[in-house]
């Protein structure tokens, strides 16, 4: 792997352009064309000069016979004074017209210059504010935003009783799958195809395996789908696609009273999220950020247009043009050489995991070719792929929200879920990362608004050091209490 450590590198923006000089014929006929110019504007200044002085006399005698004398003499003095110091040089802008608008503010505004326009503006909010930076605080409720906002229900994808449940036992991380009614079921176990050129687009499926009541499943079984069949068995009564995290053989425990301990760290992110946008659809999961005492990172902005570019920032500290001469997205094998954050997590000994729903658009895949191999020690993209394939699908903003029986963004974060707790005992870094109910429409993140919020408050599982949630414009941040520093 190249040693290539978050170093510093320019954006695209940044290109010096190389300024030729002009020729000298050129700048001679500028000049020339300049002194004509000055020329024909001090021939017909002097013709007409002798009726502007009439027409202003005229004009002065109409105002003073408007504004009374006193008043007159202190506009007269207040334009005697302002065109005294713009010969002097004490201003850079142009003398003002000497028309009744300049007699007709108060005794008390004469004399005084005009206030700027940005001093006039209502106050401004910002994010970030300073010398260096500014980053506006657009307001997300605004009236124009109102105007097009609809806060969409928590959609149900199957309202039918689950046939099999999984129980999973938080002593030994095993998994049972439990039948809940008088049914024969089976699986098929999904694999990953081997190495080839678009293994990242495929899957294997095994034959279907009957399984009895409670039955433990196997270590090496990290995704299947099963089918279940009701009485009298002639036709299949419900479809279903799980995931599984099972321990790491070689994962190393931490000792609880270690003063050293080390943080782990797990990533939940929603596609095409910004504040505003969090704010406006989410309020309950906001007030929960807030309430639970998440930092904001308010100077955190998006690197680019699209997923990739702004996740690679956060995964390798590069921008877009260097991460695709680096890591070679567009061929076979680039990204798995790629110096990606989990390959610096796995050397210290974590347990690492990446996953995202909507195969077709994943951050890594979209316009690329993937990875050769599984990227991390789980990895969520076979399930992903077998789901959308085997199971029915159901579409919401040309999104397929629905995968059979629940939505596909609940498939990554119930794998989220289990990889926190299989690894509590150990450090770990996870990323998992949801498109299918933010990208397509800004108002969708509203339907899965209580639903997220009752997830990270039911299911917050002990031993995390450092939780971040975020999109491509929004990032919190959450120091776990468990640290000892």
């Amino acid at each position: 792997m190249p040693k290539i450590k978050y170093q510093l590198i320019p954006t695209d923006e940044t290109t010096c352009i190389e300024k030729r000089p002009r020729k000298f014929l050129m700048k001679g006929a500028f000049f020339f064309m300049g002194l004509l110019i000055i020329a024909f504007y001090n021939l017909r200044s002097t013709g007409t000069e002798s009726k502007n002085r009439t027409l202003s006399l005229v004009k002065m005698t109409e105002i003073t016979e408007q504004l009374g004398s006193s008043q007159f003499e202190k506009g007269i003095t207040s334009f005697t004074a302002k065109t005294s110091s713009i010969k002097e040089g004490k201003t850079t802008g142009p003398p003002e017209a000497f028309t009744e608008s300049s007699f007709s503010q108060s005794p008390d505004e004469l004399g005084t210059n005009t206030s700027n326009a940005i001093d006039s503006e209502p106050e401004v909010k910002y994010f970030v504010n300073s010398p260096n930076c500014r980053m506006p605080y657009p307001n997300p409720f605004a009236p124009d935003i109102l105007k097009i906002y609809k806060k969409q229900p928590y959609k149900v994808c199957d309202k039918s009783r689950d046939l099999i449940t999984v129980k999973f036992n938080e002593t030994d991380s095993t998994y049972r799958l439990h039948q809940n009614e008088n049914c024969t079921c089976c699986f098929r176990q999904i694999l990953p195809p081997g190495v080839l050129d678009k293994a990242d687009n495929k899957f294997k499926l095994h034959y279907c395996v009957k399984f009895p009541q409670d039955f433990l499943v196997p270590t090496n079984v990290t995704a299947m789908i099963t089918y279940c069949r009701r009485p009298p068995y002639d036709k299949l009564s419900q479809k279903d696609a799980f995931g599984f995290v099972h321990p790491r053989e070689d994962s190393i425990e931490y000792n609880k009273t270690s003063s050293g301990r080390r943080p782990s760290v797990l990533l939940w992110g929603i596609d095409s999220m910004s504040r505003m946008t969090l704010e406006l659809t989410m309020p309950r999961m906001y007030e929960y950020l807030n309430a639970q005492h998440w930092f904001e990172l308010q100077g955190y902005n998006k690197m680019g247009i699209n997923t990739f570019p702004n996740l690679m920032a956060v995964l390798a500290g590069f921008n877009e043009s260097y991460a695709k001469k680096q890591c070679r997205p567009d061929m076979a094998g680039g990204l798995d050489v790629c110096p990606l954050i989990w390959k610096d997590f796995k050397d210290k000994g974590y347990t690492t995991a990446f996953a995202e729903d909507w195969s077709l658009h994943s951050t890594f895949n979209w316009k690329k070719v993937g990875f050769l191999r599984p990227p991390t020690d789980v990895y969520g993209r076979p399930l992903i792929l077998a789901a959308e394939k085997m199971i029915q699908k159901a579409h919401y903003s040309e999104i397929p929200f629905c995968l059979g029986r629940k939505p596909a963004a609940e498939y990554v974060y119930d794998l989220a879920v289990q990889f926190s707790r299989v690894n509590r005992n150990s450090t770990f870094f996870g990323l998992f990362w949801t498109n299918t109910f933010s990208h397509n429409d800004f108002s969708m993140p509203s339907a899965m608004d209580e639903k997220m919020r009752s997830w990270n408050q039911n299911r917050t599982i002990e031993g995390i050091g450092y939780r971040f949630c975020g999109g491509t414009t929004a990032l919190y941040v959450h120091p776990s209490t468990c640290l000892d520093s």
